[in-house]
This record gives C-alpha cells, sequence and structure tokens, in this order.
C-alpha cells in the first residue's frame, strides 16, 4: 500500500517544476584591495601633506625669527608642541576627506583605487556629486576607519572587513546609492601599492623616533 502511494506521488510530481531558487552569494567585493587602495591614498596624502606643513613651518620660523631672532628657539618648540600636532591631524583629515571626494566626483576613482582596479560610480551609470562623495568619504573614515583611533580604528576594520564579505558592500557606499566597481589587477599594481604604504609606515616611524628623541 505505502509503495502504491509512492507510486503516485511520483506520478503526479510536475517534471517540468524547477528547484527552489537559491540566494545568491555575496559579489567578491576584494575586501583587501578595498584597503590597500584606502591605505595607497593615505600614504600620498602623507607625503602631499607633509611637503606642504614641512614648507609652511619653515616659512613660519624663517620669518618669524628674523622678525624676533631672540624668540627663535620659542617658535620652534611651538612647532612640536601638542596643539601644532592637533591642529596638523585636524587639517591632515580635512585634506584627505576634500581631495578624495574631488577625486571621486570628478573622476570616479582616486590614485589607490586605480591602482588597484577600482571606480566608485552612481548606481545610474554616473559620477557620485561632490556632496555624496564627501558625505561617503566621512562616514567611510569614521565607520571604516574609526576615525583613525588606534585600536578603535583596527576594531572598525575587522567589522568591516566581517560585513563587506558577507554582503558585497558597506554601509557608507549604499548611504549615498554608490555602485563600486572592481576587477582583477596583476601583482606589479600589487606591489607598488604595497611599497607605497610600507613606505609611509617607515616614514611615520622613523618620524616618531626623531621626535622622541628631540630633533
Amino acid at each position: 500500500m505505502a509503495e502504491q502511494e509512492n507510486q503516485g506521488d511520483i506520478a503526479t510530481a510536475d517534471p517540468s517544476a524547477e528547484p527552489a531558487e537559491q540566494p545568491a552569494p555575496a559579489p567578491d567585493a576584494r575586501p583587501w584591495a578595498r584597503w590597500l587602495a584606502k591605505m595607497t591614498d593615505l600614504a600620498l596624502t602623507s607625503f602631499v601633506f607633509f611637503v606642504l606643513v614641512s614648507g609652511a613651518s619653515f616659512v613660519f620660523f624663517f620669518v618669524l625669527s628674523s622678525l624676533n631672532p631672540a624668540r627663535a628657539e620659542q617658535y620652534l618648540l611651538q612647532l612640536a608642541s601638542i596643539p601644532f600636532m592637533i591642529a596638523s591631524v585636524i587639517l591632515f583629515f580635512i585634506l584627505f576627506l576634500l581631495g578624495e571626494a574631488t577625486l571621486i566626483s570628478a573622476t570616479g576613482s582616486t590614485p589607490g583605487k586605480a591602482l588597484l582596479g577600482i571606480r566608485v560610480m552612481d548606481r545610474s551609470g554616473g559620477r557620485l556629486s561632490f556632496p555624496k562623495s564627501l558625505l561617503r568619504s566621512a562616514r567611510a573614515w569614521a565607520q571604516g576607519l574609526g576615525l583613525g583611533i588606534p585600536l578603535v580604528s583596527i576594531i572598525a576594520m575587522i567589522f568591516g572587513y566581517m560585513a563587506l564579505s558577507d554582503r558585497g558592500d558597506t554601509a557608507w557606499d549604499r548611504g549615498v546609492n554608490a555602485d563600486y566597481r572592481t576587477h582583477e589587477v596583476g601583482p606589479v599594481r600589487w606591489t607598488i601599492g604595497i611599497l607605497v604604504w610600507l613606505t609611509s609606515v617607515a616614514i611615520d616611524i622613523a618620524n616618531r623616533v626623531l621626535t622622541q628623541s628631540g630633533f
């Protein structure tokens, strides 16, 4: 009897029925390429910022010490003061956000992103407006890099990596309706990006050592 029921089920089954559709896996968002692109852009911005601040500091010291030689040492100490360092960090943050937003709204990419095969566009196919690009950059800095605060930054990047690997996109991209387009690149480009980042890290370490040594 049970065998007859099974045969009846088989007979009534629709042979043309398709299996239930499985959810598509998240696209390969290349999180490591995104990370290295961001680090490359930060490194390049650091180089530019270092040249600008060094030049401005030299002019500041030269002009003021020429006007008042007796206070030359005091002017030099001001350049190494905590308020000056805080102001430098804020200026760097502003320079990076404005630079990244300007490049993305104008070209759809940045030097680091172009190197790693990445473009950021609007989902309609056009470029993001400057306000949207600026908002995206600010949210990426806050949510993806934890405002650059050492421990917070590491935690933010870990959570960002997990979310990106799971969903295929980020909150700051979705927030401005951005289409993050990416493709694989060769080992030469990866090597260039890594070398730029390592050079920036080495310069930062050397600068910290010299500052602590009183140079």
